[in-house]
């Protein structure tokens, strides 16, 4: 029979345990005991068993499968290949071995045929077990860190800035350490004790959180973070996370404090209570933005298509100007890219635009037929554009077709590794092509739903108009922020824009208005 071996480590912790040559070293001989030819030892370092398609060589073992390469998987454990508890991914695996009537090994000397009924029935319950008792393992180790927390004990395998891992405990940190993350590339900075007392001072004594970045050679995106976490460096072990995976940003940052903490304090409750109330404060001038400007998060740049940002100056005499400046014109430095071209527009100058567009559209239809005209012209160009892509993604999938064959030809490492860069590059341009061509269907398919009725257009608009008469500041600028579904500022400094207007079918269904738009009700 010939057999494929596969090992797989996640972090460097399960390296020490389960390490890549032990694995490599007991599957193989397993294959000796049973006579079976290896054709092919597998190995993903530094991969989570929750990507699935995502591991080069577990992608790599099921394209030996699926092809009729292989007639049986040997691994450690089933986990190697996917997490128990994950019953999506399991099914998806079982049900490849099934129709390829590929087996699976274990160390625990089972073999499994899962096309095979019993065999499949023991394998799934065995799954079903494992991840059981992994939820049961994950409900207790929660249940001590939360104990743990209470009685002080900071929990983390990587100690915070300004602190040092002493023992069991956090000592202050005296200098400052760069350290490489788990991807390639990454890194992350762990400040002294000294500089985190600085960014606080700094940060009370009215400096910003840019300013304090560029003096400390980081960025904002680090600063910030370690202002919302002041409770903890007077002392306080904060909440866990409310949903680590959908949570907002603020809910993020500004956990509650929890309990006392054992490491030693680097600035006052009053300063981090302080510093909380200025953070609270800068946080709601940020809310209060789009209601300040209803533009705002509407209109992107006609150049490069990024948003555009408010820019607040003041000039000589004191008085404020807001501007819309383009992000990858504000941010270029920080991105590491060239500037966007784009300039400065004042705010009040577009809002004006905009507002007067949106009476024009309420009041006169012809304005709404005339964007129709230029919205049918621009349907036949994204027709093409499809073409196009379509085209792309065929080819792309060819080639990725053709390198999965030259795999068998590989002879020696250097030609494998060469290989799979390639497919790497191919694969994240195919995922790339494919993205921009659902975008492409998507603005399609919105375009070909524009009615060419104008009489219910008309109605629509005169009921539109009705509303905004009755509607309040707060409901208009909604209201205007439902008409227009984007504003480009062109480079010429003139305004572009994209209007969905809701178009009804029957007489009857002019009801449903206010159900489609609750704040017009």
């Amino acid at each position: 029979m010939r057999a494929a071996v596969y090992a797989r480590v996640s972090t460097e912790k399960q390296a020490e345990k389960y390490s890549l040559p032990t694995q490599k070293k007991l599957c193989v001989e397993l294959c000796q005991k049973n006579n079976w030819e290896v054709v092919e030892i597998l190995v993903d370092d530094g991969y989570s068993g929750s990507l699935f398609e995502e591991r080069p060589a577990f992608s790599r073992l099921l394209s030996l499968a699926q092809r009729r390469k292989i007639d049986v998987i040997v691994v450690t454990d089933v986990d190697r290949l996917a997490r128990p508890d994950n019953l999506v991914d399991m099914g998806r695996l079982q049900q490849v071995l099934i129709t390829t009537h590929v087996k699976l090994a274990t160390l625990g000397g089972r073999i499994s045929d899962l096309s095979n009924s019993s065999d499949w029935f023991f394998s799934s319950l065995e799954s079903l077990m494992a991840g059981w008792e992994r939820k049961k393992i994950k409900e207790r180790v929660k249940r001590v860190v939360k104990e743990k927390k209470r009685q002080g004990f900071f929990w983390g395998v990587v100690e915070p800035s300004g602190y040092r891992w002493e023992g069991k405990n956090l000592v202050l940190r005296e200098t400052r350490e760069v350290r490489f993350g788990k991807h390639k590339g990454r890194k992350y900075t762990i400040f002294s004790a000294d500089e985190i007392r600085e960014i606080f001072d700094l940060y009370l004594a009215g400096h910003s959180v840019k300013t304090i970045a560029k003096r400390l050679n980081t960025t904002d995106s680090v600063v910030g973070p370690i202002l919302d976490r002041a409770m903890f460096y007077a002392g306080w072990i904060l909440e866990d996370y409310k949903d680590k995976h959908r949570h907002s940003r603020r809910a993020d940052r500004m956990r509650k404090p929890l309990a006392k903490g054992l490491h030693p304090p680097i600035i006052s409750e009053f300063e981090a209570k302080r510093v909380l109330k200025l953070r609270n404060e800068v946080h709601r001038y940020y809310k209060t933005t789009r209601e300040k400007f209803p533009t705002y998060g509407l209109i992107k740049c006609g150049i490069c298509g990024a948003p555009l940002n408010i820019q607040l100056a003041v000039k000589p005499s004191g008085r404020k100007y807001y501007y819309y400046i383009c992000a990858n014109r504000k941010f270029a430095r920080l991105k590491d890219i060239k500037p966007c071209p784009l300039k400065w527009k004042r705010v009040d100058e577009i809002e004006t635009q905009v507002w007067a567009m949106f009476e024009r559209i309420i009041t006169t239809p012809e304005v709404v037929f005339s964007l129709m005209k230029e919205s049918r012209s621009h349907s036949d160009e994204l027709r093409e554009k499809l073409l196009r892509l379509e085209k792309d993604i065929l080819d792309l999938s060819q080639r990725k077709r053709r390198l999965w064959d030259l795999f068998e030809f590989a002879n020696t490492k250097e030609e494998v590794s060469n290989l799979k860069s390639r497919l790497e590059r191919v694969e994240l341009e195919l995922a790339v092509k494919r993205q921009r061509k659902t975008e492409v269907e998507a603005d399609l398919a919105m375009q070909e739903s524009i009615p060419e009725r104008s009489r219910e257009i008309t109605e629509v608009l005169r009921m539109l108009g009705d509303i905004v008469s009755e509607a309040n500041e707060e409901e208009r600028r909604e209201l205007l922020r439902k008409v227009f579904s984007e504003v480009v500022l062109e480079e010429d400094g003139t305004l572009s824009y994209k209007v969905q207007v809701p178009v009804f079918k029957q007489e009857s269904e002019c009801a449903s208005l206010t159900k489609q738009h609750p704040i017009m009700g």
